[in-house]
């Protein structure tokens, strides 16, 4: 299997996702908050991160709870080719995006995206990804003790699913980093209002209820409201509940998954951040490689595109070795040339000896340029 080498290799570093266009465009669209637990925070805050580990990633949950992934389950081949890529990118807070919490821990159920697989569907991931699908499907929020007295109400995550059920472990969305927070902001900032409406609707003036039930729905479940997750089964919860009120209003429309940082270019080409060419930022957006300019991209482009020649040329290797050599002296003299071209074989001569044929490549110096 071929990998590229992490480390000390600079010819292949993982730059150029986290620039100020790309932080802004996934900002955005996670409402200014963490897209995990719901936290929210300055946009300057928190870099720009993975989804699928950009390094190696731990495939399996450890079999004790207590514990995080399983070590036998490391692949260093996922997920490195996905690092420029929109659909992977997020701005999550430190703490959910931190070793002792997701990390490098992205579990699958089945086997993962072969390497330089860009189609993330067949991949059965098991932790929710928040711009792709709705996080309500799979988990939701209810008090621990229904039967306490509501001020005494103990809000946990509950599971609906083995999506829910990962996600709420790796992101331990029940402990004491993200639970007391929603508690708080459920007891203090949503649930009073809730109470003003049953008492309205218990009242001799229920007909205020409705116009004060679609206030709260816009100001407090509005895309940007933190915990909006939370506040939303909050009510479903209490809606469901026999003879509860709230049952005779609307119900609460769900929140959903997060919008798309990807620009709709239907209308045409976006406006490009400063310094970038408007043709090469729209190849950028379609393409899903983010590096900031021109050179890199076609050079990305151009790596990934070797893979099939490298494999093509690993099963001659052993069949056909002249020609294999006469490929060789025949890229390499178009490296001469293309300034892209011998960027690619810097990196495929950076992988193991033992699995690449391009090891020990003796490649040419950067073409110079005239003065």
């Amino acid at each position: 299997m071929i990998r590229p080498i992490h480390g000390p290799v600079k010819e292949f570093e993982f730059e150029g996702y986290g620039e100020t266009a790309v932080r802004a465009a996934l900002y955005a669209a996670q409402h200014r908050k963490c897209p995990f637990c719901e936290r929210p925070f300055g946009e300057q805050e928190n870099p720009v991160e993975h989804f699928r580990p950009k390094s190696y990633a731990l495939l399996r949950l450890h079999a004790d709870p207590k514990r995080r992934g399983d070590e036998s389950s490391r692949d260093d081949d996922r997920y490195w080719w996905l690092a420029w890529s929109w659909e992977n990118l997020t701005v999550a807070c430190v703490t959910c995006n931190g070793s002792s919490h997701k990390g490098n821990l992205f579990p699958v159920a089945g086997e993962p995206l072969p390497v330089g697989e860009r189609d993330l569907r067949p991949e059965r991931a098991l932790l929710i990804d928040p711009f792709r699908l709705d996080p309500l499907d799979h988990l939701r929020w209810r008090p621990l003790r229904a039967d306490l007295p509501r001020d005494q109400w103990d809000w946990r995550p509950f599971h609906l699913d083995e999506l829910g059920h990962a996600t709420i472990r790796v992101f331990k969305l029940g402990d004491v980093d993200i639970s007391p927070q929603v508690n708080e902001d459920l007891h203090n900032e949503f649930l009073p209002d809730v109470v003003r409406i049953e008492n309205l609707l218990s009242g001799p003036t229920p007909g205020q209820a409705l116009p004060a039930w679609q206030t709260l729905l816009t100001k407090k479940l509005r895309p940007g409201a933190c915990y909006v997750g939370a506040r939303w089964s909050a009510l479903e919860f209490l809606r469901s509940q026999p003879g509860s009120p709230l049952a005779a209003l609307p119900p609460p429309p769900r929140p959903g998954r997060h919008d798309s940082p990807v620009p709709d270019l239907a209308g045409g080409l976006p406006e490009a951040p400063p310094g970038l060419n408007p043709r090469v930022w729209w190849e950028t957006l379609r393409d899903g490689a983010l590096r900031p300019d021109e050179a890199t991209l076609s050079a990305v482009r151009d790596q990934l595109r070797a893979f099939e020649e490298a494999h093509r040329l690993m099963a001659l290797g052993g069949l056909l070795p002249d020609a294999v050599e006469a490929r060789r002296v025949a890229l390499i003299a178009e490296a001469q040339e293309d300034q892209a071209l011998r960027e690619c074989l810097v990196f495929l001569a950076a992988f193991p000896v033992d699995v690449s044929i391009f090891s020990g490549w003796s490649l040419p110096d950067a073409p110079t340029t005239p003065a």
